[in-house]
């Protein structure tokens, strides 16, 4: 399995692979151990993207303070109060887009360099 890399670990896989492992150890769980499964909050695969954040986006930019200290804050699981887990998701969609928009601009029909256009996001159109 790899270990790094774009949308690797991403919902349903991770989740998926720790519910196979859980049930490779039992032949059937008991029903408050099916409960604790399905209430499984782990959403450490948005690690990968918190790592992103904390090396390419500069610190000290206050503008940026109130959302890197909620990403700072986030504690590894997708529970009602992690604020931080949101901007994850919506830096890991921004980050797909930018991707695919550079990786297909030639098939949109333009013939320069990726453009610096508006590319779609979770929450409406983002520059990037």
């Amino acid at each position: 399995m790899r270990t790094a890399g774009q949308s690797w670990n991403l919902f349903p896989g991770t989740r998926a692979r720790r519910v196979a492992d859980l049930l490779a150890t039992t032949s059937t769980p008991a029903p408050e151990t099916a409960a604790r499964w399905q209430h499984d909050v782990n959403a450490s695969f948005y690690t990968y993207h918190r790592d992103l954040i904390r090396r390419y986006v500069p610190a000290g930019v206050a503008v940026l303070a109130p959302a890197l200290a909620e990403i700072e804050s986030w504690r590894g699981t997708a529970a009602v109060y992690e604020r931080g887990l949101a901007l994850l998701v919506a830096f890991h969609e921004c980050l797909r887009d930018a991707v695919f928009a550079a990786a297909t601009h030639t098939r949109r029909g333009t013939t320069t360099k990726a453009p610096a256009t508006a590319t779609r996001c979770a929450a409406g159109e983002v520059v990037v």
